[in-house]
């Protein structure tokens, strides 16, 4: 289950009341730094890798299905640990400017923010032109553009606040779960696993994905992973891949974390949560807030590596049919609480039927992130009202 999801019910159900403010304000981002680090497991041993289909397009989930496992998640560990890197110093430089009275957040969002468009705009086209594909890639973007516009600006759903969970269910959530039951992976390979190997890791790979990951923090519409694989030709095989992708994606998610907290910038659920528990704070309360963020994940990292093994069998035990089931209720379920439940549910049927032809004709998978880029870039340019008055 997704830990901005369990942080948002946990929320939802009065945990600021139960436990006081400040007790909130302590536990979501210890829990959101914990997710740093655990989420790494649920990565790597997922039941996706004992089938073929689904296993072939995930970097980690391809080592696991080989037997690499092990490998696997700690070269995502260790990405994890030097994305630490740039965040603290971008920290420091932060807490510098603001006893000088100066914004280094504020004044970096809005620099690197209009890049924005430029970069998604260069992403798109070098997708494009790396895939073999070319012409059914583009136009796949300019589908799924044309769906995230239509699930974000549809006036029957304009302003729900479960309107991103529609529009995230129909890409990924339930083409993903219907892919899984239909490969059908028992996890049965999850216990046929090799132990640790003598990993060669090039140090300078993971601190490119960690910089290209901190820069993604500040553009909207455009995922670390998606940023880092414009970066590919810089590593050889798999684990460079894994171990630079895994170091992106850590520090986009601990540089939001940081963000939300002394600049109001939020990039990510946990990041945006955070905010709202922790409201606008002082620089000094803000760096305890960021210390929970540091002890939660060196508890969770260490606990990663204790309950590996106990993780792996309790996994390769779960028929994935059932946590299946569990994900299509809950996105019903959003779908159901907006208010045009029969749109929503019609944007669903034609976000998993694209996503698996998508996923058929063996296109990129940077390609579904088109349906957050794209409306940003008409966004962006102004082009709202035009296309408005085209599809509504």
């Amino acid at each position: 289950v997704p830990l901005t999801l369990v942080l948002a019910m946990l929320l939802a159900a009065g945990l600021a009341s139960v436990v006081g403010a400040s007790a909130a304000a302590c536990f979501v981002p210890s829990a959101a730094g914990a997710g740093v680090y655990a989420r790494r497991l649920s990565a790597v041993y997922h039941p996706s890798a004992g089938a073929g289909g689904s296993a072939s397009v995930d970097v980690s989930l391809r080592l696991t299905a080989a037997g690499r496992g092990a490998d696997a998640l700690r070269l995502m560990v260790l990405g994890t640990d030097i994305a630490w890197v740039p965040v603290l110093l971008f920290a420091v430089v932060v807490v510098v400017g603001a006893c000088a009275g100066i914004d280094c957040a504020r004044g970096l969002e809005r620099l690197v923010s209009v890049l924005g468009v430029p970069v998604i705009l260069f992403w798109m086209g070098y997708t494009v032109y790396t895939s073999g594909q070319k012409l059914r890639t583009a136009t796949a973007f300019g589908a799924v553009g044309i769906l995230g516009y239509s699930v974000l600006h549809a006036p029957a759903l304009t302003g729900s606040e479960h309107q991103m969970a529609v529009l995230m269910g129909a890409v990924f959530g339930v083409p993903i779960t219907l892919s899984l039951v239909a490969d059908r992976g028992e996890g049965s390979c999850l216990l046929n696993q090799k132990p640790p190997s003598f990993l060669q890791i090039d140090y300078q790979v993971g601190l490119l994905g960690a910089l290209l990951g901190c820069v993604c923090g500040f553009l909207a519409g455009l995922g670390a992973g998606s940023l880092v694989s414009m970066a590919e030709s810089a590593v050889d095989d798999d684990d460079g891949y894994l171990f630079m992708a895994s170091a992106g994606e850590s520090a986009n998610d601990l540089l939001a974390l940081f963000l939300i907290v002394l600049a109001g910038v939020g990039r990510s659920g946990e990041a945006v949560l955070l905010g709202r528990v922790s409201g606008q704070v002082t620089v000094v309360a803000g760096l305890l807030l960021f210390a929970a963020v540091g002890l939660g994940a060196y508890v969770a990292r260490n606990a990663v590596f204790k309950y590996e093994h106990s993780y792996r069998r309790a996994v390769s035990r779960v028929n994935p049919v059932y946590p299946a089931g569990l994900v299509l209720v809950f996105v019903l379920v959003q779908a159901w609480l907006t208010p045009a439940f029969a749109a929503s549910v019609l944007f669903l049927v034609a976000g998993t039927a694209f996503s698996l032809w998508c996923r058929d004709q063996k296109l990129p998978v940077q390609v579904s992130f088109g349906c957050l880029a794209v409306p940003i870039v008409v966004h962006a340019l102004g082009l709202v009202p035009v296309i408005n008055g085209i599809l509504f």
